[in-house]
């Protein structure tokens, strides 16, 4: 472990590496893709959280949006129900679902991931090796690794876990058992933490529980793995989703030095140590209570349909977006800059609910129109430019982009390079046909 240097970063001044990177985006991010959420907005890179990501984007590929948000759960899980709101008779907590979506190739969730979890393990060590856990796969093991004791079971003194899911699709794959009751089970983690087995032999019993969830999953597996059950019965609107893609080419990787790593870890640790004494019932002063009000009609009035199902727990999600910030502030109430906070970070899950629930219905039947005249090709295939005159240029490059990349990605078509004496020419075939 590095040593560190005795001096206490400024967690409120911007990192001015991190201003020159983000000037230097436009020359290394991904194509643009029609639909996608703009960037997250300022208000949600304030304090602590601004400066973890400050510090680990410079040197890694990750989507800033995805390094903060990582990083939010993760804080969220780890002060557990020591910071609360009630509300209607619910107690709120910084106890959040996410679900992070991106391209395998281009994505770079697990990136995000790892580079929050680096810094986590520096500032808790012990939290992040025995309240973390994978293999998500059924009610009664989720209820197992919180339960209560007794008299045969000393059960689980330490009721925070975090659950870490990089293959979502293999969640959702579960869901769909005869009898599992994983849904149901997830449903009361977030709401209350309290559930039980109505098991006679051996019930199984969890109370106070608070349990945090992060989720990675690619566009198409999110699209064809999840039921409409888990829409209509409220699993997926307990999630904050959030689109994710490479911000910058790193061609040999990114690692932030030992020196910020350790530095940064102590500046975390000491800022939610306090946190975690004891329990204090959140508020909102006054300004934010007046802003609250202006925001309420926003986030209950919602969107019709799929959407408005998605995006139904709002004021829930930015309810304990804003008990995080102001958790990171070590401030005992709501203040109006962690409601911006909360807000800003809400609506870039709005823009990546609307681009994975209406753009993408879009661009896949764009993309099915491309399959057929390819599919109409034959075994030889057809050439990108051959199809986009077949087409009659009715869409943008990165529209037919966006829809060819759709065909790969749900394992349709494949895309060919042939070697010429100039640039390699592009050709489509459809994927039976180009395997054999």
């Amino acid at each position: 472990m590095a040593a560190g240097n005795g001096k206490r970063p400024d967690i409120y001044e911007a990192n001015r590496r991190y201003r020159e990177e983000q000037e230097q985006r436009d020359d290394s991010t991904e194509d643009p893709m029609p639909g996608w959420p703009e960037p997250l907005g300022e208000a949600a890179f304030r304090g602590l959280a601004g400066t973890v990501v400050e510090t680990i984007a410079p040197y890694s590929e990750a989507d800033p949006a995805a390094i903060l948000l990582h990083f939010l759960v993760i804080a969220g899980a780890l002060v557990g129900r020591r910071r609360y709101m009630p509300i209607e008779g619910n107690r709120h907590c910084g106890n959040l679902f996410l679900l992070i979506v991106g391209d395998t190739s281009s994505g770079r969730k697990g990136t995000a991931y790892g580079q929050v979890r680096r810094i986590m393990a520096e500032a808790f060590p012990e939290f992040m090796r025995k309240n973390v856990a994978m293999g998500l796969a059924s009610g009664e093991g989720l209820i197992n690794a919180v339960r209560d004791a007794t008299q045969e079971d000393p059960g689980v003194i330490d009721k925070r876990l975090l659950c870490v899911e990089t293959e979502f699709a293999s969640v959702l794959r579960a869901l769909d058992r005869d009898g599992n009751t994983l849904s149901a089970r997830l449903r009361q983690a977030f709401d209350s933490g309290d559930f039980r087995t109505m098991t006679k032999a051996t019930p199984l019993i969890a109370s106070d529980a608070h349990v945090a969830l992060i989720g990675h999953i690619t566009p198409s597996e999110l699209r064809v793995r999840l039921q409409k059950t888990e829409i209509s019965n409220g699993l997926l609107n307990r999630f904050c989703l959030a689109c994710s893609r490479r911000s910058k080419r790193r061609p040999h990787g990114g690692v932030v030095p030992e020196r910020e790593v350790y530095d940064l870890g102590v500046v975390i640790r000491e800022m939610l140590n306090a946190s975690m004494m004891a329990p204090v019932e959140m508020a909102r002063d006054a300004e934010a209570n007046a802003l609250w009000e202006t925001l309420y009609d926003e986030l209950t009035d919602g969107y019709a349909g799929e959407l408005g199902e998605v995006l139904s727990r709002a004021t829930a999600q930015v309810v304990r977006l804003s008990i995080i910030y102001a958790t990171l502030d070590r401030e005992t109430s709501i203040r109006v800059p962690h409601l911006e906070a909360a807000m800003a970070v809400w609506h870039y899950v709005v823009q990546s609910v609307e681009y994975l629930f209406t753009t993408l219905n879009q661009v896949d039947r764009r993309a099915d129109e491309l399959l057929e005249t390819i599919r109409g090709a034959g075994k030889p295939g057809i050439t990108r430019n051959t199809l986009r005159d077949a087409i009659g240029h009715r869409v943008t490059s990165a529209e037919m982009e966006q829809a060819l990349r759709s065909l790969e990605a749900r394992a349709l078509a494949s895309r060919i390079f042939a070697k010429t004496k100039g640039r390699p020419v592009e050709t489509w075939a459809v994927r039976e046909l180009s395997e054999k």
